[in-house]
């Protein structure tokens, strides 16, 4: 049946006397209306409106209600008459007198301006349609007010823009809802506050201070100073004109004798400092100190005077002072309980800890300062006797803690162990120190305020306290001691003695074991040694609580405590003896943990952190377990849970971590013959299509066959090569697959048992794939982790058979001297030298006759076959780099500067890396001819540029003199202005090498030329030093010689020419990521100029004619790119001294750059600024919804490619990530509530709309997202 036919069919049936039956007709009309394919004609359509609308005043309550939601769906099929019907009826049912019917009409009206769209001409002419009516409404005292001034602050946010074409309309909306700021109702005030909010996005300035404020009343007074806060948040750069005289006022106000109005004030203050952050920046100290004036503000209470600001940060009266208190914790019960139902100083003292709260999170550029100031007011208010007020003091202190995390470049997910290791002079900035000086203080006041019976504020401290062992990776040191008690209760419901409160309480259990797993994985073992019996005892448990997520985390904090009791450093050789007391305190976790890991009705985290705990457990301490324990329960266990399906991964990782162990490697521990047993079984798991689990039974078998060789059978490991030559020889294998797997075959040749067999096995089965996957896959095995596992089997192969070392290299090189070496990549050439080399090199008797074939193809100079010369080439200079080529071969290095000539390249550029590392095998006699051959200039330059920096590079000892030699000759030919661009880059390589070995004699050197008139000369000595901050082996001694600040003298970002400007950018970049501390103290000189580059410049843009065709070229693309790369690094290593509002300006700038990279970058940055400050990006983010959108709405050209088209989708995805990532870190979106950021909640809605073009692409960004999310707290 046709929908029309249907519909009208149930329009009678909304006629019908019977309720239900209406009911169900309305809710059938519903259905149709929500179904995408369903039509309705002029006429049918009018039929629905009006019986709908009908319905709105029908006797039954649920019929109305239903017919109100089905404007929804009718409003997103009806035409603009219909909608322009259903308009006008509503606003006229406002107006009735029946309370019903406005309830009824209010939802009806707040229905059409939530759906009508804000981006059509249709939703524009209804709302100015309807809104006079809504503004007329507003004086009446009635019901629906409240209601009204909502629909119209809605009409306003959706469609502000609309309203404000129209000047009229604007002002009389404006003058309405001023009116209603005088009105007696709070209530009223306070929406109409919100209403104001949004039309003062799109009307004059006279709006902010064109309203005098004569009243008197405070509540009335409270109203405008909110009144103030609100705009501050909707046009923040509108009202950061007038800061001076809104600033004044409010200090003004918070003075007269009304907790209200001066809760009001620091709201209000509290908004400016977030939202107008350069424009309150000259209040800022006024602002900090009114806030620690009245974060102490109880004047119904007298706390006897004492500030706590004096406090002994002696290590020895931590425990008498807990005493102390448990004498006045009768009287602190008293004090909990004090109650005034006048006493509203508690608001004052809240909203005094979030202004400053506020200054912390939006001010990293001050943390020293506040650390210094703020830091200790907070601590002494850790006391407040109002519950909500001591949480948002200790929400405050976390936040200030968040922010020297974020300063210091570390967060709770990721920390730099070692930062107090790191050069005086990083450390002499690092806002941690300070923070650790405020550890005594806290440690005073904190635990006395957790052992209370407040669950929230139990859990604020201990959510503070993980903070603060995460961002100094410790900290605590002997005050641990003062939070054991508290511990104890928290997670025992019964714990004699203690002098905390018990209290039993989910959430306060798992926020407890979080912050005791961080802890002890952060402090020193003997931190916990005079507490190890009642952390044990508490963790212990915890792991029969019911609820699972409170085992879980449980069982995590028991893996630490096994660390704990029995150390294991990762660089032992050995294992120390288990002190007194560890036997016991193992035992009893064992038992514990083989419990729960037997259990199989658990959740699965539980069941993979159960053997997780049992694993490490057998690593760590397994000796000080029974061996009738070990194999007789818990490996069988192990092996149990491999063979199950759910746990096998988790199992198989913690079967390897105890092959792994110092315990079995240094034989303290017997693993008998069951890991031996797992083997076939484990080798059988390759043929799964996990690809996880293929990785996790490669890792395992390679650390079971080298552990358990003396049980290893030849049977076992034919199954296990067998599977790794299928695995290796299927589609299946990878880049990471790979080296697993040739490290198994690595293992196999360990097991001296059966080596002979294996030997067999591996030339007959394991070479011919390998040396296929080398010349077919070199992608895989051409670098990193592939080509060492490669290396590392070619090694140990010619260690156990020689024999096989010729076999190799003919195998290896048969294509290329058959004729058939066309078909290898250029990518294999790497490998494939790299792999003669190791068989050569492994077989000293043989290595002259391996070698020599190579060497004569070399001497031939013959370019008929050029991957056999090429290869021959990288062969001969890596095996040359192992010993002296020249004894045999006197004429090499004539050949190989003869191939300089070559009309290839790759031919050129392998005979310049031979070259340089043949020299490497004798020096003496090498280098002075390369550096004659230098002097003479030339083509031939940029070649022997390239062998000395392989000679520099690569060569494990640089006699004194041959470095300054070079040194000499590099630092002249860097003076030739008429150098060519690549040579240049190699030149500075080279020189920033050398410089390391004299840091201070040529820093001084390359200094005096940065004032030379070449501008190449200048970008080279620039250059020069970004290669010394990039070498691992720079250490303090260039740190030195640059001197506190020395790098910025060769920063030239004020430079005339743009290749020097490009080059200190570059420069800038890596010493932001790698020596951040030489930078710190010039920042704030730097970034203007930093800033200057990240602008388009139109006199760098000129346009190339192609043919027919027009094409814009920017010769500062290269330039703005690196500026703003540079800024992204800062962000992470220098941004306690950035100010945060200029940095932003230049980001919502680059948003809008011509160029897609560029603003893809700031996409990036704006994501990592979200969440490293999201408070400096609150005021600002409804400016980067324009360029967002344009990123996003971007669509390729009708005739692009494929690429082209490629490149939009990936705009587009940059894009949706950006506002995807923002809204999760500034919490937009996420529910109901006041807006903070209108129009980029606007996107966020209409990006999530099911009907939006790209909403498959919204939906997988965002999964990808929350995965990121869950991966990293995990």
């Amino acid at each position: 049946m046709d929908s029309s036919y249907l519909v009208a069919g149930l329009l009678d049936k909304l006629t019908n006397a019977d309720s239900d039956i209406r009911f169900m007709a309305m809710t059938d009309i519903a259905s149709e209306l929500t179904k995408d394919a369903f039509q309705m004609s002029d006429h049918v359509e009018r039929k629905v409106v009006a019986a709908v609308l009908k319905a709105l005043d029908d006797k039954n309550g649920e019929v109305q209600n239903l017919a109100v939601k089905t404007l929804v769906p009718l409003l997103r099929k009806a035409k603009e008459p219909q909608i322009r019907e259903i308009v006008d009826h509503l606003a006229t049912l406002l107006s009735q007198e029946r309370d019903d019917l406005k309830d009824i009409a209010s939802i009806g009206a707040k229905t059409v301006v939530l759906e009508l769209p804000a981006s059509t001409a249709v939703g524009k002419t209804m709302i100015k349609r309807m809104l006079p009516t809504l503004v007329g409404l507003l004086p009446r005292s009635d019901t629906a007010q409240l209601d009204i001034i909502d629909i119209v602050a809605e009409s306003l946010s959706r469609f502000g823009k609309a309203v404000a074409e129209q000047p009229e309309l604007a002002s009389h909306v404006q003058a309405q809802l001023l009116l209603l700021m005088e009105h007696s109702r709070p209530a009223i005030r306070k929406r109409t506050i919100v209403a104001i909010g949004f039309l003062v996005v799109h009307t004059s300035d006279d709006l902010v201070l064109g309203k005098k404020m004569n009243s008197r009343d405070y509540g009335k007074m409270g109203t405008y100073i909110a009144c103030f806060a609100t705009l501050s948040r909707f046009s923040a750069r509108r009202v950061g004109k007038y800061m001076g005289e809104l600033t004044r006022l409010t200090f003004e106000y918070s003075k007269f004798d009304d907790d209200e109005l001066r809760e009001n004030c620091f709201q209000a203050l509290e908004s400016f400092v977030v939202r107008c952050p350069a424009e309150v920046t000259p209040h800022l100290n006024e602002i900090i100190a009114l806030g620690l004036e009245y974060i102490k503000h109880d004047p119904n209470y007298d706390e006897g005077g004492d500030d706590g600001m004096d406090v002994d940060d002696g290590d020895d009266d931590g425990e008498e002072d807990m005493k102390n208190d448990e004498d006045e914790e009768e009287e602190e019960d008293e004090d909990d309980n004090y109650s005034d139902a006048d006493d509203m100083s508690w608001k004052v003292r809240r909203a005094a800890a979030k202004l400053l709260s506020s200054v912390i999170s939006t001010r990293s550029e001050l943390v020293s300062e506040l650390l210094a100031n703020v830091a200790p007011a907070l601590i002494a208010r850790f006391k407040e006797r109002e519950e909500s007020v001591r949480v948002e003091v200790l929400s405050t202190f976390n936040a200030l803690i968040r922010q020297v995390g974020a300063v210091s470049g570390v967060s709770i997910t990721h920390s730099n162990d070692d930062w107090r290791s790191a050069s005086q002079t990083s450390l002499d900035s690092d806002p941690r120190l300070l923070l650790q000086e405020q550890v005594p203080r806290l440690s005073k006041y904190l635990p006395k305020q957790m052992s209370g019976k407040s669950v929230s504020t139990r859990l604020a401290g201990f959510i503070l306290l993980r903070e603060l062992v995460s961002i100094l990776q410790g900290g605590l040191g002997a005050k641990f001691g003062l939070l054991v008690p508290t511990i104890e209760a928290s997670l025992v419901n019964a714990a004699p003695g203690s002098s905390a409160k018990i209290i039993n309480d989910p959430n306060l259990k798992i926020e407890a074991l979080m912050f005791l797993q961080v802890a002890l994985s952060a402090h020193e073992p003997s931190t916990f040694e005079p507490y190890l019996t009642k952390l044990v005892g508490s963790a212990v448990a915890a792991t029969k609580e019911k609820f699972y997520k409170i085992t879980s985390e449980a069982l995590l904090v028991l893996i630490e405590l096994v660390k704990v009791i029995r150390p294991i450093p990762d660089d032992a050789v050995s294992v120390a003896p288990a002190k007194a007391g560890a036997p016991a305190l193992i035992q009893g976790i064992y038992e514990v943990v083989l419990a729960e890991a037997k259990l199989n009705d658990v959740d699965l985290e539980v069941k993979d952190r159960s053997i997780l705990a049992l694993a490490t457990i057998l690593s760590s301490a397994g000796d000080l377990l029974q061996p009738s324990q070990i194999t007789g329960e818990a490996l069988p266990l192990l092996a149990d849970r491999v063979r199950n399906e759910v746990t096998r991964l988790t199992a198989l990782r913690a079967i390897k971590s105890v092959s792994d162990s110092l315990l079995v490697s240094s034989s303290t521990l017997d693993l008998g013959s069951v890991p031996a047993d797992l083997v076939p079984i484990v080798g059988g798991f390759l043929r799964k299509s996990q690809r996880p689990l293929r990785m996790a039974t490669l890792a395992t078998l390679d650390s079971l066959i080298r552990r358990t060789q003396a049980v290893i059978t030849t049977d076992m490991l034919d199954a296990v090569l067998g599977e790794v030559q299928t695995l290796n020889s299927s589609q299946d294998a990878d880049v990471h697959i790979f080296p697993l797997s040739i490290n198994v075959v690595s293992a196999a040749l360990s097991v001296r048992s059966c080596l002979s067999h294996t030997v067999e096995a591996v030339q007959v089965q394991l070479m011919p794939t390998i040396v296929t996957l080398t010349l077919e896959a070199p992608h895989w095995i051409g670098s990193g982790l592939g080509l060492d596992a490669l290396l590392q089997f070619w090694k140990d192969l010619v260690a156990v058979a020689p024999h096989l070392a010729a076999v190799g290299v003919d195998m290896l090189t048969r294509p290329l001297f058959t004729g058939s070496g066309h078909n290898v990549s250029k990518q294999a050439y790497r490998p494939l030298a790299e792999s003669i080399t190791t068989l050569a090199v492994g077989v000293p008797a043989q290595t002259a006759g391996i070698v020599q074939d190579f060497v004569n193809k070399v001497a031939s100079g013959s370019d008929a076959d050029l991957p056999l010369l090429n290869v021959s080439l990288l062969v001969v200079g890596t095996v040359g780099r192992h010993g002296n080529l020249l004894t045999n071969n006197p004429r090499l290095n004539e050949h190989l500067l003869s191939l300089f000539t070559a009309q290839q390249e790759e031919i050129k550029h392998a005979a310049a890396f031979a070259l340089g590392n043949v020299a490497i095998g004798n020096l003496d006699s090498s280098l002075p001819a390369i550096l004659s051959q230098v002097r003479e200039g030339g083509k031939k330059r940029y070649l022997l540029l390239l062998a000395l920096k392989e000679i520099i590079a690569r060569s494990p000892t640089l006699p004194t003199a041959h470095a300054a030699d070079l040194w000499q000759l590099l630092f002249a030919n860097a003076q030739d202005p008429a150098m060519e661009e690549n040579t240049r880059s190699v030149l500075a390589e080279c020189l920033g090498k050398l410089l390391l070995a004299d840091p201070p004699e040529r820093i001084a050197a390359l200094r005096v030329q940065l004032q030379s008139p070449v501008g190449a000369v200048r970008a080279t000595v620039v250059s020069a030093v970004r290669h010394t901050l990039t070498d691992p082996t720079a250490g303090g001694s260039l740190d030195v010689a640059l001197g506190g600040n020395g790098l910025s003298q060769f920063l030239l970002l004020g430079d005339p020419e743009l290749a020097v400007r490009h080059m200190s950018l570059m420069t800038l970049t890596s010493a932001a990521h790698n020596k951040p501390h030489l930078i710190r103290g010039s920042l704030s000189e730097l970034s203007p100029l930093l800033y200057q580059e990240t602008a388009v410049k139109q006199e760098l843009i000129h346009v190339v004619e192609m043919g027919p065709f027009k094409h814009r070229v920017d010769d500062g693309l290269e330039a703005r790119k690196s500026a703003f790369e540079c800024m992204y690094t800062l962000l992470s290593t220098c941004l306690s001294r950035i100010y945060l509002p200029d940095f932003v300006d230049r980001i919502l700038v680059g948003l809008s750059d011509p160029a897609q990279d560029v603003k893809e970058l700031n996409h990036l940055t704006l994501q990592r600024l979200a969440v490293l400050s999201p408070a400096s990006l609150i005021a600002r983010i409804d400016e980067a919804v324009a360029p967002l959108r344009e990123s996003i709405d971007a669509k390729p050209k009708a005739n692009a490619v494929r690429q082209e088209i490629e490149r939009v989708q990936e705009l587009v995805r940059s894009g949706v990530r950006t506002v995807v990532v923002l809204a999760k870190s500034l919490g937009i979106g996420a529910g109901e509530g006041t807006s903070i950021a209108p129009a980029f909640e606007e996107l966020v809605r209409s990006l999530k709309v099911p009907g939006n073009p790209i909403y498959d692409t919204v939906v997988a960004v965002t999964n990808e997202v929350e995965a990121v999310e869950t991966g990293g707290r995990r």
